[in-house]
């Protein structure tokens, strides 16, 4: 079946930040991020960053802004912007990492300074490639060829254009961000873990979170990027 290029707004995941009546559809976005964790650059800079007031406009801004996401210029609308990704708008020399806030809801944080150069990527599968190589699968649909003692969990801290910056584990003692849950967008250390499900120390409160909703953001007490403050 051919896909739909619209989507109805009422309809858009929960965790998109859009007004739900204002219009009967919303773009589609192109890209491989699960719908509630991405969206599409022209629902990103109308809806939510309030850039353009139209489509149209959004595509002039996109024709004449120099807009990046995780440092390469995109032109189309349609393209996914999804979580931990780094837009720049060059004009404005703002930037902004797009996030799940503590309400539920795709938003993006402005960022300066050394965290505007990477993007955090949690490894959601591995396989053994030829030469006994090993493939990540990465939570935003990419794949990277690396060591094997990366485990699915873990994340790989990336530093554009494509380095590897960093490895950290998904373990006792590590600092993760919650994707989803009643914790959604909070900040906790986590104390222990099990098949599938992660026992968090969130604001001294210890709370239990499914594995898929941890991202691990940081080691010890300090965390590579910023969240929003919950």
């Amino acid at each position: 079946a051919k896909m739909k290029k619209h989507l109805k707004r009422i309809a858009a995941p929960s965790t998109w930040a859009i007004l739900r009546k204002s219009a009967q559809f919303v773009t589609r976005p192109k890209g491989p991020y699960e719908l509630k964790h991405g969206t599409s650059l022209i629902t990103l800079l109308k809806d939510v960053l309030h850039l353009a007031a139209t489509n149209k406009e959004c595509k002039l801004v996109l024709h004449h802004k120099q807009i990046t996401v995780n440092s390469v210029r995109r032109r189309d609308g349609k393209f996914m912007v999804g979580l931990m990704d780094v837009l720049h708008i060059k004009d404005t020399n703002e930037t902004y990492r797009v996030l799940i806030n503590p309400s539920g809801k795709l938003e993006p944080l402005k960022i300066q300074g050394e965290e505007a150069n990477i993007k955090p990527c949690k490894v959601i599968g591995k396989r053994v490639v030829k030469n006994s190589k090993v493939q990540l699968a990465l939570h935003d649909g990419t794949a990277l060829i690396a060591s094997n003692d990366y485990r699915t969990g873990d994340t790989v801290v990336l530093k554009f254009p494509k380095a590897v910056a960093g490895h950290m584990r998904l373990a006792k003692g590590s600092l993760a961000y919650l994707t989803g849950g009643s914790h959604v967008g909070k900040l906790g250390k986590i104390v222990d873990i099990s098949a599938d499900k992660a026992v968090l120390e969130v604001n001294a409160e210890v709370v239990e979170a499914k594995k898929g909703f941890v991202f691990v953001i940081g080691e010890g007490s300090t965390t590579v990027i910023s969240l929003f403050k919950s």
